[in-house]
């Protein structure tokens, strides 16, 4: 019994981030039409955040590259 609550979970948490993903695709897409830097300001974010930090540890570095791997996904340009 255990195993199907988790796997609901899993279920619900994987089309929870398929919806949200696709509903920031499409808004940044849309944004695009009018601002067509907002790729690199949302990168320009990232680089900040990591600058900030006084001592950047393995952990901190992994962070801010899964961060940009993540807001690549979602500012990639639409097939």
């Amino acid at each position: 019994i255990e195993k199907d609550r988790s796997e609901r979970q899993q279920l619900a948490l994987s089309a929870q981030n398929f919806a949200i993903t696709t509903a920031i695709r499409a808004l940044l897409d849309h944004a695009r039409a009018s601002d067509p830097e907002i790729t690199d300001r949302l990168e320009a974010v990232i680089d900040a955040r990591h600058a900030r930090l006084e001592s950047k540890s393995d952990t901190d570095h992994e962070f801010t590259e899964r961060a940009k791997t993540y807001l690549s996904l979602l500012t990639r340009r639409p097939d």
